[in-house]
């Protein structure tokens, strides 16, 4: 077999770095389209915002930590991208 004419089969490296950032994209737009907004009536005082934004501070808390992670996940992905860029490449 001649390994200059080799062309792996499936999706190249590039190709799957892209897939994988746009689900990546997509995961952390869906997290902030998560977030709620607290009720306000017309007549709200800075003092009741205030509250109503510390009333959701465990929703708060997890959007945070969710979007951590994924982004934890995201460099260690791009990592693992590169190491595989690196044993994918054939020598002239």
């Amino acid at each position: 077999m001649d390994n200059k004419n080799f062309k792996p089969e499936g999706l190249s490296i590039q190709r799957l770095e892209t897939l994988t950032d746009g689900i990546f994209a997509i995961a952390m737009t869906i997290l902030v389209l998560a977030i709620d907004i607290p009720p306000v009536s017309k007549g709200i005082t800075g003092a009741k915002l205030h509250n109503a934004i510390l009333g959701q501070s465990n929703q708060r808390f997890a959007y945070g930590m969710s979007y951590i992670l994924l982004a934890l996940f995201w460099t260690i992905n791009h990592k693992q991208n590169a190491y595989l860029s690196k044993s994918t490449k054939h020598k002239k």
